[in-house]
C-alpha cells in the first residue's frame, strides 16, 4: 500500500513539473513558425489587400529569383514567404496576418527574418492590429526599407502592453514600378523584451539593470558601497561617483574555497547586425589583493547554458593583483546571435582576493580600436582614432612599426599603463615594443608641416619607462628627403613611469618639412618606449607652462620616530621609485615558496598578522631587480641611534637583504651598511644598523630586496621596523661629554632628541593649536603663548584606554653632584584628568624601570598653564628626567608639558610679585585668558603703536616721553552675544607672603551703559576663588588698590579680572580696558606710588619719605667712606639697581679698589 501512495505521489510531482516546464515554455516563446508546413504555424493572408505572399522554397528551376536557400534550414528546399514587387504598382501592398494573441500587461518581442534586393524593394512593416471592422486599431511596431543585399537579416520589434486580443501582420509595400523582392523567415513572438542593442549599469540600483547571478555558481557576489569588510582588499569607493555613496558588485573572498567561481550575467543582447563589425563592451574592475587570482568575460549564446562556458574561451581575461584603483577596460564582440555577457570572478588562495566591477556599458558601435578612420591628416594628434592623423610607418628604414594601442603594454615594469589625453586605460597612444625575434627601431613621420615665416613650436609628451630604455630621437626632415644628421631633440634611459612634455622648434622653411620620432630599443625587453599628444604651434613660441616643477623642492618634514608594524599598510614609509618593482603586504604562510609554511607575521605571532615582503613570483622579474622601501627624513642627532627590524629569508634562492643609510640629496653609498645573503633559518630575526651621531646631516634609510639567479623561489619578508634613539649597543653608565642641560621649548621638529619610552603603551604627541577633543588640553602652547607655538601632549582619546601610560625621558645630562633646578610648564584641564609624574633615572643604578619619583600632580587643574619648579636630588653620574602622564577615567584628559628648563641652581619657588604694563603684549607678563564665547568676547591688546580700535582711542594717553601706551581691552557690540558671557584674563601664579600680605593696583576703565561689568577675583592652584570686587562704569581711567590676605588655601595664587556681559539689547559700543597691573607684597597704602610708562597716581607722602631716605642714604655713606679714606674730595657713582642675586658695588675715584656695601640691595632697604 505505501508502496503504491509513493508511486502516486511521484507521478503526480512529475506531472506538475512537466506542466510547469510546459508553461514556461509557453510563456517565453508565444508564437515560433518556420513556414515548413502548409499551415504556415497559423498565419492567413489577408482579405483586403492587392497581393498575397507566396509559400515557396528557394532558387531553384522553378524559381530564379528570391533567396536561395531559407533561412531555417540554409537549403534550397527550405520554405520562407515571398512577394516579387517589380510588376506592382506603386503602393500596393501584401498583408499576412499572425495567429490571435492574447492580451499582456508587459512588453512582448517579434523577431524574425528578412530578405530585401532590389533597386526600390519598396518596405516591409510590422504592425499590431486589433479588433474589426470600424472598431479596428492599427500602429506600426517596425519598419525595413531600401536594398539590404542578397542575405537574410534579422528584424525585431518591440511590442508595449495591450489590453486586448491583437494580431501581427507583416505588410510588404511597392514604392514604385521598378520594385524588388521581399521574404520572411523564423517569425517568433517572446513572452519577453527584445534583446538589446546596447546595455548601461552603473549598479546604483539593487535590481541590477536586470543582471541575474548564476544560480549554478559557487556563491553570491555582494551589492556594496564603501569599503568592504576585509583588510588591504577590495575598493573603497564606487567608479560612479568616486565616493562612498555610490554602489558597485564584487566578489567577497572569504566565504568562498580557492578556485570557486561566481558569475554574473547580463540580459540577453542583440547579436551584431551583419551590416556592422563590432559592438564594444566596457567596464572598469577593481582587483586588489595579495591573493587576487582572475576575472574573466564570456559571450553566451542566448540558447545555450552556463554549464556550456566549460569548453569555451574567455573574450576577456586578468589575473593577479592590479593595485587599489578603479581601472577600465574594453572587449570587441562581433557574435551575431543573440547573446548574453557572463562576468565569471575566481577566488584565489586567501581571503584577500576581493575582484569588483562597475559601470558596465556595451554600445551598438565598434571599440575606439575598432573606429573607422576619421580621415583627418594633422601634425596635432591625439591619436585617439585608427587613422593615427596620416602619421606613417617608415618600413623601408627601420626594423620595428611603431604601435597603437591603449592600457598597460604587454611587458611587466615598462611602458604606460594609461594614455595622456585622458589619463586612463581608455585612451590610446603610440608606443615602441620589441617584438620577440624583432629589430631594434622604429621611426614613424608626421604628416607635412606647411611652409612657415617664422619658427613654430611643436609640444609633445613622451613615455620611457623601464631599466632597458634606450633611446627616444627627434629629427625634422624635407620631404622626400633622407634623415638629417642631426636630431633636434634626444633622450636616452629610464625617465620613470610618468608622462613628460617636451618642446622643439621647427625653423622657418619655404618647404614643407615633417617630423620623424625614432624608438631605439635597449639590450632587453624592458624597453618600451611612447608618444602622445603632439601640439603644433604654427609660427608661435612655445607656451609658457606654470606647472614646471620648481628649481628648489622643499625639504621634506624631518622626524625623530620610525615605527611601523605594516598592520595598518606602509605607515611612514614609501615605495621607492627608482626600483624596478614594489615591496607588497602578505600575512600567513607564503605558499609560492618552498618554505616549511609556517610562517607568520612577528608583531602577532599569527596568520593574520601582516608583514612585508618581496613578491618573486610575479612575472617579467628577472635577475638583480630591485625593490626599495624608504624610510620618511630622518633628523639628526647628537647621539647614537639603532634602525631595527624583523627579517624572514627562508626561501631557497633567497637573494640579497641590504640596507642603505643615504643622506638627504645623496646617493646610496657602492656597499651597504647592512647586507644579509641566501638562505636563513625558518624564523624571524632581528637585524640591528647603527647609525651614527650628526648634528647637521638628514638621512633616508633603504631596505632593498633583490631577486636571485632563480626568479620564483626568493622571497623576503621584513616586520617591525623601528628607530629607536639608542645606539645598538648597550651605552656606557658614564659619558664625560653629556650636555649639563636638556632644554625643549618644542618649538622644533627635532623634538630635543627626547625619547619616547618603550615599556609604556602610547607616545607623547607634539602639537599647536587647541587638541582634538574639547573642554580638555591646552589653546595655545607656554612659549608664544599662541596657537602656532609647538608643545608636548599626551592624547586620552581612543585608543587609549584609562589607566594607559605615556612616558618620555629627556637625554642623559650630567649631574657633577651640583645643586639642579627643573622648571616647566604643565597643563591639566579636563574633568577627568589622570595624573602627571616626573621621575629622576640613573643609568646604571637600581631606581627601578619607573625612576626616582620628585613630583606627582592628580587630577583637573585650571584651563592655563601652571608653573612647577622641582629640586632635583644631587648626583655625581648622569642622568634623565621621565615624565609620565596615566590617562583619567574618560578622553577629557589631556596632559600637555612646554618649556622644560633646567637651572644649575636650586629652585627659588615662584616669584611674589608681579608688575605689568602690557607694552609688549598680551602674553609679555605671562598672562593668560580663558572663557569667552567665541572671538568676539575675548580679551585683546591694544598696541598704541598701530591703534585699530577707533572707540578706544580716547583712552591711549602720552607718556613723558611722548610715546602711546598700550593696554588690554575687551569690547562688546559689533556683534550679537548671549547675555552672562563671561571672559578672564589671569596674573601667572604667585608665592603668597601670608605675615605680610599683598597689595593688586591696577588702572581700569568701563565705558559705556553698565551692561558690561569688571570682577577681580583671587584664585587658587586647586582652582577655589574668591571675589574681590566688582567694578562698574568709569567713564575714564581710573585707579583702584585691593589689598589681599593670602591663607594657605591660596597659596600659591593668581588674580583673575573677569568680564561680564550683562542684558545687551542694544548695539552700542561697551568696552573694558586694563592696564598697568602691579601685585606687590605689603599693605596698600595711602598715596602709594606706581609709575609705569608715564601713568601717575601721584601720593605725596610717600614720594616725600623716598627722597628723604634715599638722601640720608647717601649722606651716610659718604660720612663712612670720608672717615675710612680721609679724603677730603671723595668722588662716588651710585651704580643703577642689580638683580637681587648681585649687591650693588660703589668705585671711588681715588682708590681702585671695588668695595661691597653694607646696602646690599633695594629689598634690604626696603625691609
Amino acid at each position: 500500500m505505501n508502496v503504491i501512495m509513493l508511486c502516486i505521489a511521484l507521478l503526480l510531482l512529475c506531472t506538475m513539473s512537466s506542466h510547469s516546464l510546459a508553461q514556461n515554455v509557453q510563456q517565453t516563446l508565444l508564437v515560433d513558425v518556420d513556414f515548413e508546413t502548409s499551415t504556415m504555424g497559423g498565419f492567413t493572408q489577408s482579405r483586403i489587400d492587392q497581393y498575397d505572399w507566396q509559400r515557396r522554397t528557394g532558387r531553384n528551376q522553378m524559381h530564379v529569383n528570391g533567396p536561395a536557400v531559407d533561412h531555417s534550414t540554409t537549403t534550397s528546399t527550405g520554405h520562407f514567404m515571398f512577394v516579387n514587387t517589380v510588376s506592382w504598382r506603386s503602393g500596393s501592398k501584401a498583408e499576412l496576418y499572425s495567429p490571435e494573441l492574447p492580451a499582456s500587461d508587459s512588453n512582448r518581442c517579434v523577431r524574425y527574418y528578412f530578405y530585401m534586393t532590389g533597386i526600390t524593394p519598396g518596405s516591409l512593416t510590422v504592425r499590431v492590429k486589433s479588433g474589426t471592422g470600424y472598431n479596428m486599431t492599427s500602429h506600426v511596431v517596425g519598419r525595413q526599407m531600401g536594398d539590404k543585399g542578397q542575405a537574410w537579416n534579422r528584424g525585431m520589434a518591440k511590442l508595449p502592453p495591450i489590453d486586448k486580443s491583437y494580431q501581427i501582420t507583416f505588410e510588404a509595400t511597392s514604392d514604385n514600378a521598378i520594385g524588388g523582392e521581399i521574404a520572411i523567415d523564423d517569425v517568433q513572438i517572446l513572452n519577453s523584451d527584445c534583446p538589446s542593442d546596447e546595455f548601461q549599469c552603473s549598479f546604483e540600483s539593487p535590481d541590477l539593470c536586470g543582471m541575474i547571478q548564476d544560480s549554478t555558481d559557487d556563491g553570491n557576489l555582494v551589492y556594496a558601497n564603501g569599503k568592504t569588510d576585509s583588510f588591504y582588499t577590495g575598493p573603497s569607493f564606487d567608479h560612479t561617483f568616486r565616493n562612498t555613496s555610490g554602489h558597485y558588485v564584487f566578489m567577497e573572498a572569504t566565504p568562498l574555497g580557492r578556485n570557486q567561481t561566481v558569475r554574473l550575467i547580463t540580459p540577453t543582447l542583440r547579436g551584431v547586425p551583419s551590416d556592422q563589425e563590432a559592438h564594444c563592451l566596457v567596464f572598469w574592475y577593481h582587483m586588489f589583493g595579495m591573493a587576487v587570482d582572475s576575472l574573466a568575460v564570456y559571450l553566451l549564446d542566448a540558447t545555450q547554458k552556463v554549464s556550456s562556458l566549460v569548453s569555451t574561451e574567455p573574450l576577456w581575461i586578468l589575473r593577479g593583483n592590479r593595485g587599489n584603483r578603479w581601472r577600465a577596460t574594453e572587449a570587441s564582440i562581433t557574435m551575431r546571435t543573440d547573446y548574453k555577457i557572463v562576468f565569471q570572478f575566481t577566488r584565489g588562495v586567501r581571503y584577500d582576493g576581493d575582484i569588483a566591477i562597475d559601470d558596465v556599458i556595451v554600445t551598438s558601435y565598434a571599440c575606439p580600436g575598432d573606429h573607422v578612420y576619421a580621415n583627418v591628416s594633422s601634425v596635432s594628434c591625439e591619436f585617439e582614432e585608427a587613422d593615427i592623423c596620416h602619421y606613417i610607418q617608415d618600413r623601408s628604414k627601420d626594423t620595428e612599426d611603431w604601435q597603437w594601442g591603449n592600457g598597460q603594454t604587454y611587458i611587466d615594469f615598462t611602458g604606460p599603463s594609461v594614455d595622456h589625453t585622458r589619463g586612463d586605460e581608455l585612451g590610446f597612444y603610440l608606443y615602441f615594443e620589441r617584438s620577440v625575434g624583432g629589430g631594434d627601431d622604429a621611426r614613424i613621420s608626421s604628416p607635412p608641416i606647411q611652409p612657415q615665416r617664422a619658427s613654430s613650436c611643436v609640444e609633445f609628451w613622451y613615455h620611457m619607462y623601464g631599466t632597458d630604455v634606450n633611446a627616444l630621437i627627434v629629427y625634422i626632415n624635407r620631404l622626400e628627403g633622407d634623415l638629417a644628421d642631426r636630431p633636434v631633440w634626444n633622450k636616452t634611459g629610464n625617465q620613470g613611469d610618468k608622462w613628460n612634455r617636451a618642446e622643439l622648434m621647427v625653423p622657418a622653411s619655404l618647404y614643407p618639412l615633417h617630423l620623424v620620432f625614432h624608438a631605439v630599443g635597449g639590450t632587453q625587453f624592458r624597453d618600451n618606449i611612447a608618444i602622445d599628444d603632439i601640439r603644433l604651434f604654427e609660427s608661435a613660441e612655445c607656451p609658457e607652462v606654470s606647472s614646471e616643477t620648481p628649481m628648489d623642492e622643499p625639504i621634506p618634514p624631518l622626524v625623530r620616530r620610525v615605527e611601523c608594524t605594516f598592520e595598518h599598510g606602509l605607515c611612514n614609509l614609501t615605495q621607492e621609485t627608482n626600483d624596478v618593482f614594489d615591496w607588497t603586504l602578505g600575512h600567513g604562510p607564503d605558499t609560492t615558496q618552498d618554505t616549511d609554511n609556517t610562517m607568520v607575521d612577528h608583531t602577532y605571532a599569527n596568520t593574520t598578522g601582516t608583514y612585508a615582503f618581496i613578491d618573486t613570483s610575479q612575472r617579467f622579474l628577472r635577475t638583480n631587480d630591485k625593490a626599495r622601501l624608504k624610510s620618511p627624513l630622518i633628523a639628526p642627532s647628537p647621539y647614537p641611534r639603532c634602525f631595527t627590524f624583523y627579517y624572514f629569508m627562508a626561501s631557497t634562492y633567497a637573494d640579497f637583504l641590504n640596507v642603505y643609510i643615504v643622506s638627504y640629496g645623496g646617493t646610496e653609498s657602492f656597499d651597504p651598511q647592512f647586507v644579509i645573503y641566501g638562505r636563513q633559518e625558518a624564523k624571524w630575526l632581528k637585524a640591528m644598523v647603527t647609525i651614527e651621531p650628526s648634528m647637521t646631516t638628514t638621512i633616508y634609510v633603504m631596505i632593498e630586496g633583490v631577486i636571485g639567479p632563480r626568479t620564483s623561489r626568493g622571497d623576503i619578508a621584513i616586520d617591525d621596523v623601528r628607530l629607536e634613539n639608542n645606539g645598538c649597543n648597550v651605552p656606557e653608565t658614564k659619558n664625560p661629554s653629556l650636555p649639563l642641560s636638556a632644554n625643549c621649548d618644542f618649538e622644533f621638529d627635532r623634538g630635543c632628541d627626547y625619547i619616547q619610552a618603550k615599556t609604556d603603551d602610547f607616545d607623547w604627541v607634539r602639537h599647536r593649536g587647541r587638541t582634538d577633543t574639547a573642554d580638555t588640553g591646552p589653546l595655545v602652547d607656554h612659549t608664544k603663548g599662541t596657537a602656532e607655538g609647538f608643545y608636548f601632549y599626551a592624547e586620552a582619546s581612543q585608543p587609549q584606554r584609562p589607566g594607559n601610560r605615556a612616558a618620555f625621558l629627556t637625554p642623559p645630562i650630567v649631574g657633577n653632584s651640583q645643586p639642579m633646578c627643573l622648571r616647566f610648564f604643565y597643563h591639566m584641564n579636563g574633568v577627568d584628568t589622570g595624573s602627571l609624574r616626573v621621575s629622576m633615572v640613573l643609568p646604571g643604578h637600581q631606581t627601578g624601570s619607573t625612576g626616582l619619583e620628585i613630583l606627582r600632580l592628580y587630577g583637573q587643574k585650571m584651563t592655563s598653564w601652571l608653573p612647577a619648579n622641582i629640586d632635583v636630588i644631587e648626583v655625581d653620574g648622569p642622568l634623565q628626567i621621565k615624565f609620565e602622564a596615566v590617562i583619567g577615567k574618560s578622553f577629557r584628559s589631556d596632559i600637555a608639558v612646554d618649556d622644560i628648563t633646567f637651572l644649575r641652581r636650586p629652585c627659588g619657588g615662584l616669584p611674589s610679585e608681579s608688575l605689568c604694563d602690557f607694552e609688549k603684549g598680551l602674553h609679555d607678563c605671562n598672562y593668560q585668558e580663558s572663557g569667552g564665547p567665541s572671538i568676539y568676547f575675548q580679551w585683546s591688546w591694544y598696541d598704541s603703536t598701530t591703534p585699530s580700535v577707533p572707540a578706544l582711542q580716547m583712552l591711549d594717553s602720552l607718556t613723558e616721553d611722548g610715546t602711546r601706551d598700550s593696554f588690554l581691552f575687551l569690547i562688546v557690540g559689533e556683534k550679537p552675544l548671549s547675555s552672562g558671557s563671561t571672559s578672564n584674563i589671569s596674573s601667572p601664579f604667585l608665592n603668597g607672603v601670608s605675615f605680610l600680605g599683598h597689595c593688586i593696583a591696577f588702572n581700569y576703565a568701563v565705558i559705556g551703559s553698565g551692561e558690561l561689568q569688571l570682577s577681580v577675583f583671587v584664585e587658587g592652584e586647586n582652582g577655589s576663588t574668591t571675589l574681590l570686587r566688582e567694578l562698574d562704569i568709569s567713564g575714564k581711567w581710573k585707579r583702584a588698590t585691593i589689598p589681599l590676605r593670602v591663607d594657605d588655601s591660596y597659596n600659591p595664587f593668581k588674580i583673575t579680572f573677569m568680564a561680564q556681559l550683562n542684558n545687551k539689547v542694544d548695539t552700542d559700543i561697551e568696552a573694558i580696558a586694563l592696564d598697568d597691573i602691579a601685585i606687590t607684597v605689603g599693605v596698600c597704602k595711602t598715596g602709594n606710588i606706581l609709575q609705569i610708562e608715564g601713568k601717575h597716581i601721584p601720593v605725596l607722602a610717600l614720594a616725600l619719605l623716598l627722597v628723604i631716605s634715599v638722601l640720608a642714604l647717601i649722606i651716610v655713606c659718604f660720612l663712612w667712606i670720608r672717615r675710612r679714606h680721609r679724603s677730603p674730595f671723595p668722588v662716588m657713582f651710585l651704580q643703577r639697581r642689580q638683580s637681587d642675586e648681585h649687591p650693588i658695588t660703589m668705585s671711588l675715584a681715588n682708590n681702585e679698589s671695588t668695595l661691597d656695601t653694607t646696602c646690599t640691595s633695594i629689598d634690604e632697604y626696603r625691609s
